[in-house]
């Protein structure tokens, strides 16, 4: 198989005047509402700059069989000398709704997670893309003074979800499974990466998370902890209900465990790896084979060929018999 690529403008497929100036295109997915990129550095012998903000549409694969990767817009542009001129140009994801970014006022009332991002989603002109088991998180009551992504973020903070934008759809996923607009869940094997690094921090390993609430019926103070016993993370007492404090531990439980281990990774180029996508990693060893969560990935085509590089973060494990206990 041979890498290829395409990419197009308003002014048509460049392919061509680009592949006999190439040096180097990077794609990069972020996670969460950070903008993906792209990098395209080329010989500078004369070639026409591309005009601030172009858009362009990015394929990438193998052969005849190429993947559409994004539409990105020029935000910059550098040159360099080192033994030949090098043109390098820099391009942003294309919003797909200004927005999204905008300062917003609305206050939201016995609602849920999955009702408040299908109103977002309707009014920015995208389809909302929501796990089942965050559809019907319960919000009480919300008072959004921000943007509507900046809403949705500070919202993942507390129950442990992450906000994509990705084409059409406004994603909004468990920090700790993946998926794509098409709805897959299903992980994506890689045995025999090129390279790896594997770094799990071994002095602090949290068994479990307990978070404080206040029964005000029985007029004292009661915890829920998510986990199992032994070395045992306590949240502060500012937990107003027995719900809210379920939502912190498990929430907090992810986190640290997700904190506690990385995982980078070469691969042979493979545009199904993308950010929030799951990962089964095999042939590396006990305590690093098994699935992870792809935090962010670049797609490289360059003189090598074409190879991806995922940063990785940790699933909890899904054998560890993860439960609530309550007092």
């Amino acid at each position: 198989m041979i890498p290829n690529f395409r990419i197009e403008t308003k002014n048509g497929d460049l392919t061509d005047q680009i592949r006999s100036r190439l040096e180097k295109l990077t794609i990069r997915d972020e996670a969460s509402w950070k903008s993906d990129s792209m990098t395209l550095e080329l010989v500078d012998d004369g070639i026409e700059w591309p005009a601030a903000g172009l858009e362009f549409t990015v394929a990438l694969g193998y052969d005849n069989v190429l993947t559409t990767v994004g539409k990105f817009t020029t935000k910059h542009i550098g040159v360099s000398m080192n033994g030949r001129r090098t043109l390098k140009i820099e391009a942003a994801a294309m919003e797909s709704s200004a927005a999204l970014k905008s300062q917003r006022e609305q206050s939201w009332d016995g609602t849920t997670l999955g009702a408040i991002a299908e109103e977002i989603a309707r009014r920015n002109g995208l389809k909302p893309m929501v796990f089942d088991e965050l559809k019907s998180v319960a919000i009480d009551h919300e008072d959004q003074t921000e943007s509507d992504i900046a809403f949705l973020v500070r919202l993942g903070r507390r129950f442990d979800h992450t906000v994509k934008v990705s084409g059409r759809y406004l994603m909004i996923t468990p920090k700790d499974k993946g998926g794509d607009p098409s709805g897959t869940n299903q992980a994506i094997r890689i045995e025999n990466p090129i390279r790896f690094e594997y770094s799990g921090d071994q002095t602090q390993r949290y068994t479990g998370v307990r978070a404080f609430w206040y029964d005000h019926e029985a007029a004292e103070k009661r915890f829920v902890m998510y986990g199992n016993e032994g070395v045992v993370l306590e949240l502060e007492y500012n937990k107003i209900t027995e719900a809210d404090a379920r939502r912190a531990a498990e929430a907090k439980f992810r986190e640290v465990v997700r904190r506690g281990k990385t995982l980078t990774l070469a691969v042979a180029g493979n545009v199904q790896l993308a950010a929030e996508r799951r990962i089964d990693v095999r042939g590396l060893g006990v305590g690093i084979d098994g699935e992870w969560v792809i935090k962010s990935v670049e797609h490289i085509i360059d003189g090598s060929g074409f190879h991806s590089n995922a940063e990785c973060s940790v699933e909890p494990d899904s054998e560890s018999k993860l439960k609530f206990e309550e007092s």
